[in-house]
């Protein structure tokens, strides 16, 4: 039966290409070319039953086909799974273009991603709804123009940006690397999308079990321990200069070992307080130098520096300046206030996670401007390191 693959709450502004995916906006006022005449009717049929959050039918979505193959195709079960998993990474790479703590800027959410199969027959009035329970699914018969679907809240107005380098190694990744590593890679990237939906139903203490998952599954992690978990997250993510607890300006009073970095004893912090969430406990009285909110934010940012690094040592990627600024800034915005700071930035301008990243960026760049210098023989021999070497610089 043919079958409609369509994110109504996504509005990419170009198409792109995942494997074996196209994905391609939709305006109903200017409709692919792609589309038959009968093809857009059928489109149009079924986009009318998704509204807005202001009831209206929705003018704007990405259609989804598989390349070589009409947007309108009969699927099997097989090619259904297989566009689930690839939009799953195209989320993803959606995920870490978040602009945090900004009033204005790029935000999406896996809300955004959520994507529908709609099989349909041209001579059906009708449409077939369902829904999961909990001892299987339950199916409700509705006229087409009666069954309406409405915009979630989270998902209204964001603004959408795809790391494409970072979709291209991860489609790379799934089709060079062993069944069994890229299984567990999905398996961390899903729980890493599911924890990042921003709906009001998931209770903050779900979704801090499914981000400590996905971090324990992306860095492989054997036994489920915090030390050890904290510590392959430290090897992972590995700043030029890193910064320990000792020398930390915010977080040191609340934090056990005073020799470590900053970022093993943020996770050391962040998978014990999982411990309590994930054995049945709404409120923990553990204590930690980070708020729930400082928690949360990190961890989402982390995820996808961890999964960045990692694909760039098995060859599948190569680290970006952006991607060395961020690695370089993590320990000192873990080490700001993240709250206060977001407190006074609301009204607009750079967050502090912004200006560390422009920080970062900075710095490295001069070291590259200062390396070059001294490769092309810039500096007489023992100048190097005197005052006026450093102020030629």
């Amino acid at each position: 039966m043919p079958t409609l693959q369509f994110l109504p709450w996504c509005r990419l502004k170009k198409p792109i290409t995942a494997g074996q995916l196209r994905i391609i906006p939709y305006k109903d006022s200017t409709p692919p070319s792609e589309l038959s005449s009968d093809d857009l009717k059928r489109v149009r049929k079924i986009l009318a039953s998704y509204l807005t959050l202001e009831g209206y039918p929705i003018k704007e979505a990405c259609l989804v086909g598989f390349d070589g193959r009409p947007f309108l195709a009969d699927l099997t079960d097989d090619e259904r799974e297989i566009a689930y998993d690839i939009i799953d990474l195209v989320c993803f790479s959606a995920l870490p273009k978040r602009d945090y703590y900004e009033s204005i800027g790029s935000y999406s959410n896996s809300s955004v991603f959520i994507m529908y199969q709609q099989r349909f027959e041209d001579s059906t009035e009708f449409i077939c709804v369902t829904a999961r329970r909990r001892d299987g699914r339950t199916s409700l018969s509705r006229p087409i123009e009666d069954a309406k679907f409405s915009e979630p809240v989270q998902s209204a107005g964001a603004s959408i940006e795809i790391d494409e380098p970072l979709l291209a190694a991860l489609i790379k990744f799934r089709d060079t690397s062993p069944a069994g590593t890229w299984s567990r890679w999905q398996e961390a990237i899903t729980c890493f999308n599911q924890a990042n939906s921003d709906a009001d139903a998931f209770r903050y203490q779900v979704e801090w079990v499914l981000l400590c998952g996905a971090l324990e599954r992306l860095l492989d992690v054997r036994r489920s321990k915090a030390e050890e978990v904290a510590s392959e997250f430290q090897n992972a993510l590995q700043p030029k200069t890193p910064i320990w607890v000792k020398d930390s300006q915010a977080r040191k009073s609340k934090s056990k070992d005073q020799g470590s970095s900053l970022r093993y004893e943020w996770m050391r912090q962040f998978y014990e307080l999982r411990n309590d969430f994930a054995h049945g406990r709404t409120v923990t009285h553990k204590h930690s130098a980070w708020t729930v909110n400082e928690h949360l934010v990190l961890s989402a940012i982390a995820f996808p520096i961890v999964a960045r690094s990692l694909l760039a040592r098995n060859g599948n990627y190569t680290l970006t300046d952006g991607d060395i600024a961020q690695i370089t800034a993590f320990e000192s915005f873990a080490d700001s206030g993240l709250v206060r700071q977001a407190t006074q930035q609301r009204g607009g301008g750079a967050s502090i996670w912004r200006e560390l990243q422009h920080e970062a960026s900075l710095e490295r760049a001069c070291e590259q401007a200062y390396e070059g210098l001294k490769e092309s023989g810039y500096f007489n021999e023992g100048e190097e390191g005197s005052e006026s070497g450093s102020g030629s610089v």
